[in-house]
């Protein structure tokens, strides 16, 4: 790839971190200002948490589009998550569009994923974006209590820390990710001064106009986030200030059921055995009566968290054997809060699901 600095020089590394200007489509960096970030970095003088991030958002970093197998990992999609059919539709008319128009970066409407806790709305999300190969970063909004919580506390405080916005660019492989602000509807939209809480912040993130230049006050540097979408997840809209809720689509969600939960299990658990225990050539098959675990208690979170436990006797118990079969009474004893099966005389488990 040709790149050249500012006064048309070519480096002799053009993996150059302080070029200041890209000459080629699909490129860019999240912060911009570039002699004022070199010289801030090459100086030192500051902490090297605050040097480290600037580093990394001043990186040189490609805009995400979807891989070419995106039809197929959207049918994919499709089939494991039937309850999500109508965001997944929205999503297909923006890669078409991406796609017929011959977009150079991919980046879809803001959008709420509204529907009762535990229906795998985080897990959805992380999914979709693995399979359309583009960039996924989430930050917990139930902790937002102020703004600085997303665009950084001032120096001068004690307590002074970037914001979650530069922590979720600076990992992102590209300019152009996926954001998640999970339970959004848990934030603090304004302070005791009707100023400090995300509220601001948040309008600035969702107008692309204005999202060009959002200040980390912290890093006493803009960011530019006019290429990043946000999805957002609740478990209603109550509290939710109307700005912020005409500024997204929202879809509800409706809980999924029978097979599709079994799916969904399955496939956690399948995860978890090559990203947790870091074991390959096993497949792992969930019963059809692990559908009727889940409640509010047990979500797909849940069982990636329990999921070692869960699969240990089995993967212990039989070695050689390339894949294993995990029922209801596997997952129940490792469910916090979730009272175990009845017993009957003949000796067959009952009760758990009695109030699914």
């Amino acid at each position: 790839m040709e790149i050249k600095s500012s006064d048309g020089i070519e480096p002799a590394d053009t993996r150059d971190e302080f070029v200041d200007e890209i000459y080629m489509d699909g490129f860019g960096r999240t912060v911009k200002n570039g002699s004022d970030i070199r010289k801030r970095i090459q100086g030192e003088k500051e902490d090297s948490h605050v040097i480290q991030l600037l580093r990394d958002l001043y990186k040189v970093k490609p805009r995400d589009l979807p891989n070419k197998y995106k039809d197929k990992s959207l049918e994919a999609i499709k089939t494991r998550f039937p309850n999500f059919s109508e965001p997944i539709v929205r999503f297909e008319l923006q890669l078409r569009l991406c796609s017929v128009r011959g977009a150079k970066r991919f980046t879809a409407p803001n959008m709420l994923l509204v529907g009762p806790p535990g229906i795998g709305k985080t897990y959805f999300m992380k999914e979709l974006c693995a399979a359309l190969g583009v960039s996924f970063q989430s930050i917990s909004m139930s902790l937002a209590s102020e703004g600085f919580y997303l665009t950084g506390l001032q120096r001068g405080y004690g307590t002074s820390t970037p914001g979650q916005l530069a922590k979720a660019m600076a990992k992102s492989k590209s300019i152009n990710p996926f954001i998640l602000l999970d339970e959004i509807e848990k934030s603090c939209w304004k302070g005791s001064d009707g100023r400090k809480g995300v509220e601001n912040p948040i309008l600035q993130m969702f107008e692309r106009g204005s999202a060009g230049e959002v200040q980390d006050l912290c890093l006493e540097t803009s960011l530019d986030l006019s290429e990043v979408t946000y999805i957002c997840t609740a478990n209603s809209i109550d509290g939710i200030p109307e700005p912020i809720l005409s500024r997204m689509t929202i879809f509800n969600i409706p809980r999924a059921e029978g097979s599709m939960l079994q799916r969904i299990a399955e496939s956690v658990l399948n995860e978890a055995v090559v990203e947790d225990l870091g074991i390959t050539g096993v497949r792992v098959f969930a019963t059809p009566d692990v559908a009727e675990v889940f409640n509010d208690v047990v979500s797909p979170r849940t069982i990636r968290n329990a999921a070692a436990s869960i699969m240990a006797p089995q993967l212990i118990a039989f070695p050689g054997r390339d894949e294993i079969h995990i029922c209801a009474d596997d997952i129940i004893p490792h469910m916090p809060s979730m009272p175990l099966p009845e017993v009957v005389a003949e000796g067959r488990s009952i009760g758990f699901h009695a109030n699914v």
